[in-house]
């Protein structure tokens, strides 16, 4: 069976969760990506292994270049990610590879929005040319039904993650569980950095011996991350870093105001880490329990997530059993279950099945 997926920006649990699949018996993989740019650009090192090709900026957006990779390489099954990169539609709607079946990936949350609810209008036709929807969780499930794609046409499960490099770090930590809290993601408006600052400022004026907090990432609100008192700016940082990151600390924030799923979420908690996440987070669906193996606060409140982190000081004592449910919910999300997912799928609906 040959595959081909077709993707935006490679990332360290989408390269675990594509070698899985390529280490499926009778699978062919091969990848078309974005070549990886910028100062917090993933090394490309994370695709070796891989039969890939990394498209730099004009070649990603050559609908005729982008045609040719894919036809030359006989695909049995073409997947892309949603809608939004013009080549890879042009791909899925021309007649090149009309008898090929096509899968898309969604992480797009259900909103109910006008834009959303017209959707139908402009992309209906896309919609109905593919065999298969792969959706990031129930929020995304919705947001399918609504552009009236039928529930035998969607599998849930989008992304996953790396859990080889994370197996470890649940135990080293019962050792010594850390005193303190870890944000990893990007460092832009959608991702709340503002609440997370004045959330952890209030925190701080609420107990005594305030714990610290790391963050792991880049871009532009850095500047206010970098001052912020006992705030550690650890930067960008590449997958292999990760796991003794997260073993240092003792629970894991994402208060995102918008955030499609949050693979970070899913990473944090299969190290074993209790987490405090706000409602707007996808995966706050699949992965989050309030009370048990995390804190659910409401979005854009920072005085709630205050609270949320005073409660974690104070009941230090039960993050470790927390953080033991925090990991059983987040395996079905390791790479392994993952490919395992789309590949009774993918056999289903490829072109020699």
């Amino acid at each position: 069976m040959k595959v081909v997926i077709c993707w935006s920006h490679v990332s360290g649990y989408m390269a675990a969760c594509w070698r899985a699949l390529a280490n499926c018996k009778e699978v062919q993989l091969s990848v078309i990506a974005f070549a990886p740019e910028g100062d917090a650009a993933f090394s490309h090192q994370i695709m070796a292994g891989l039969s890939c090709e990394l498209l730099d900026p004009i070649k990603r957006n050559d609908a005729s270049y982008v045609l040719e990779r894919v036809r030359l390489l006989h695909p049995d099954v073409v997947v892309i990610p949603g809608w939004l990169h013009p080549p890879y539609v042009a791909a899925a709607n021309g007649s090149e590879l009309a008898s090929v079946p096509f899968v898309m990936g969604i992480d797009t949350s259900f909103t109910g929005s006008w834009r959303q609810r017209l959707g139908r209008l402009k992309i209906g036709r896309l919609i109905d040319r593919m065999d298969l929807i792969v959706v990031a969780g129930e929020r995304s499930f919705q947001l399918a039904r609504s552009l009236k794609v039928p529930e035998a046409k969607i599998l849930r499960g989008v992304y996953g993650y790396d859990d080889q490099r994370l197996t470890f770090v649940q135990e080293e930590r019962l050792k010594d569980w850390p005193r303190s809290f870890l944000y990893v993601g990007r460092y832009v408006p959608e991702k709340a950095i503002d609440v997370l600052l004045d959330g952890y400022a209030r925190y701080r004026r609420l107990v005594a011996g305030p714990w610290p907090l790391t963050c792991c990432g880049s871009g532009a609100m850095a500047a206010a991350i970098a001052g912020a008192p006992g705030v550690v700016d650890y930067g960008f940082l590449q997958p292999p870093e990760m796991p003794r990151v997260l073993l240092k600390h003792g629970a894991f924030v994402l208060v995102s105001r918008f955030e499609p799923w949050g693979v970070a979420l899913a990473e944090a908690m299969a190290s074993g880490l209790p987490a405090i996440c706000s409602e707007a987070c996808g995966a706050s669906v699949e992965l989050v329990r309030h009370l048990h193996n995390g804190l659910l606060v409401p979005t854009e409140d920072p005085s709630a997530l205050a609270d949320a982190m005073r409660w974690m000081h104070m009941h230090h004592d039960q993050l470790s059993e927390m953080g033991r449910r925090a990991r059983e919910f987040a395996i079905p999300y390791a790479a392994e279950r993952w490919a395992e997912r789309w590949y009774e799928r993918l056999k289903r609906h490829s072109r020699d099945s």
